[in-house]
């Protein structure tokens, strides 16, 4: 098959679930160092993946220049270092994988740390990183992951998986409200991710104050500018009737909106106008009256507006004063 694959230029997906030996793997990764390879899809599950084996694939993988999605998932008999190893040897490659999925493989702290620092220094074509159920995995290993999230990252990461699809009394779950408060602080100053799942990881409300909080950080006009813009999907197991949870949902509704300014502007109007009184006298009543109706137009825009702009009219009434 590596040798009929090494010169095909049609097959775009190929999906294996049979037992190979390590010989077979060494054979088979050579279509993917092959110039002629159009392999953009990849999926090796249930084939019983181990170290030799997964090095071999991983070693072809560096000198890949078209596959996209690698998805290895279900496999316990990759070691940590099995997994170490893969991930350093695509440190300076010239892979452009974007879709990444490793879930059950059961990597423990160093491999996820492995990974992270391959994709946060490294690659920045992967866009999307899915990393469920590892039960080796302790809260230290699913913290690192927030690095992937820090303005130091060169990751142009969209979509990250992380936590557990699955819920069991007799299951360890490492992911705390401490694990998320570090998330939804590091997601204030990211500008790249769209989705971020926990699967059934169930979620204090002090988590969601944080996310909140970094979504649109009211403590000055110029916090909630540098706020997160981005973030428009966050999964996890959650009370949707909470005040802090629907004000979530509720900032990620206003972040799908493409145009940023926008997005900038409903959240200035939200915090300073609806919730405090003389929060519009206090910001307006000293501008000068030549730039009072380029205000007046920018908070009427639309029905966001429309509160703000009632306010700065109870609040300023010699602005309709009548000359009789």
């Amino acid at each position: 098959m590596g040798n009929v694959l090494s010169n095909n230029n049609t097959l775009k997906s190929l999906h294996l679930n049979e037992e190979s030996g390590q010989s077979c793997w060494r054979g088979f990764s050579q279509c993917l160092t092959s110039p002629y390879s159009a392999l953009k899809e990849l999926s090796p599950n249930g084939c019983e993946l181990n170290d030799d084996s997964t090095i071999s694939l991983f070693t072809a993988l560096g000198h890949n220049k078209s596959l996209k999605r690698l998805r290895i998932v279900e496999t316990a008999s990759i070691t940590a270092a099995g997994w170490t190893r893969c991930f350093q040897l695509l440190i300076g490659s010239e892979s452009i994988l974007e879709e990444l999925d490793f879930s059950e493989t059961d990597i423990d702290d160093r491999g996820a740390r492995s990974l992270v620092t391959l994709l946060s220094r490294h690659m920045r074509t992967v866009l999307s990183l899915r990393v469920f159920n590892q039960s080796s995995m302790t809260k230290d290993g699913w913290l690192s992951f927030t690095r992937l999230l820090h303005p130091s990252s060169t990751s142009h990461l969209k979509t990250l998986t992380l936590g557990y699809s699955w819920e069991e009394d007799n299951a360890e779950m490492f992911i705390d409200d401490d694990v998320f408060i570090c998330f939804a602080r590091a997601l204030q100053s990211n500008t790249s991710l769209k989705e971020l799942e926990f699967g059934v990881v169930e979620v204090a409300l002090r988590s969601f104050d944080a996310l909140e909080q970094s979504l649109c950080d009211v403590t000055s006009i110029e916090s909630v500018c540098h706020s997160n813009h981005t973030l428009i999907d966050f999964s996890c197991m959650s009370d949707l009737a909470h005040p802090s949870v629907r004000a979530v949902i509720a900032l990620l509704q206003f972040n799908k909106n493409e145009n940023k300014s926008e997005v900038v502007r409903t959240k200035l109007l939200l915090p300073f106008f609806f919730s405090d009184f003389d929060a519009v006298s206090h910001i307006f009543g000293h501008m000068p009256t030549s730039e009072l109706p380029h205000a007046i137009s920018w908070m009427g825009k639309d029905g966001y507006g429309f509160n703000p702009l009632y306010l700065l009219c109870q609040n300023l009434p010699w602005l309709f004063d009548v000359q009789k």
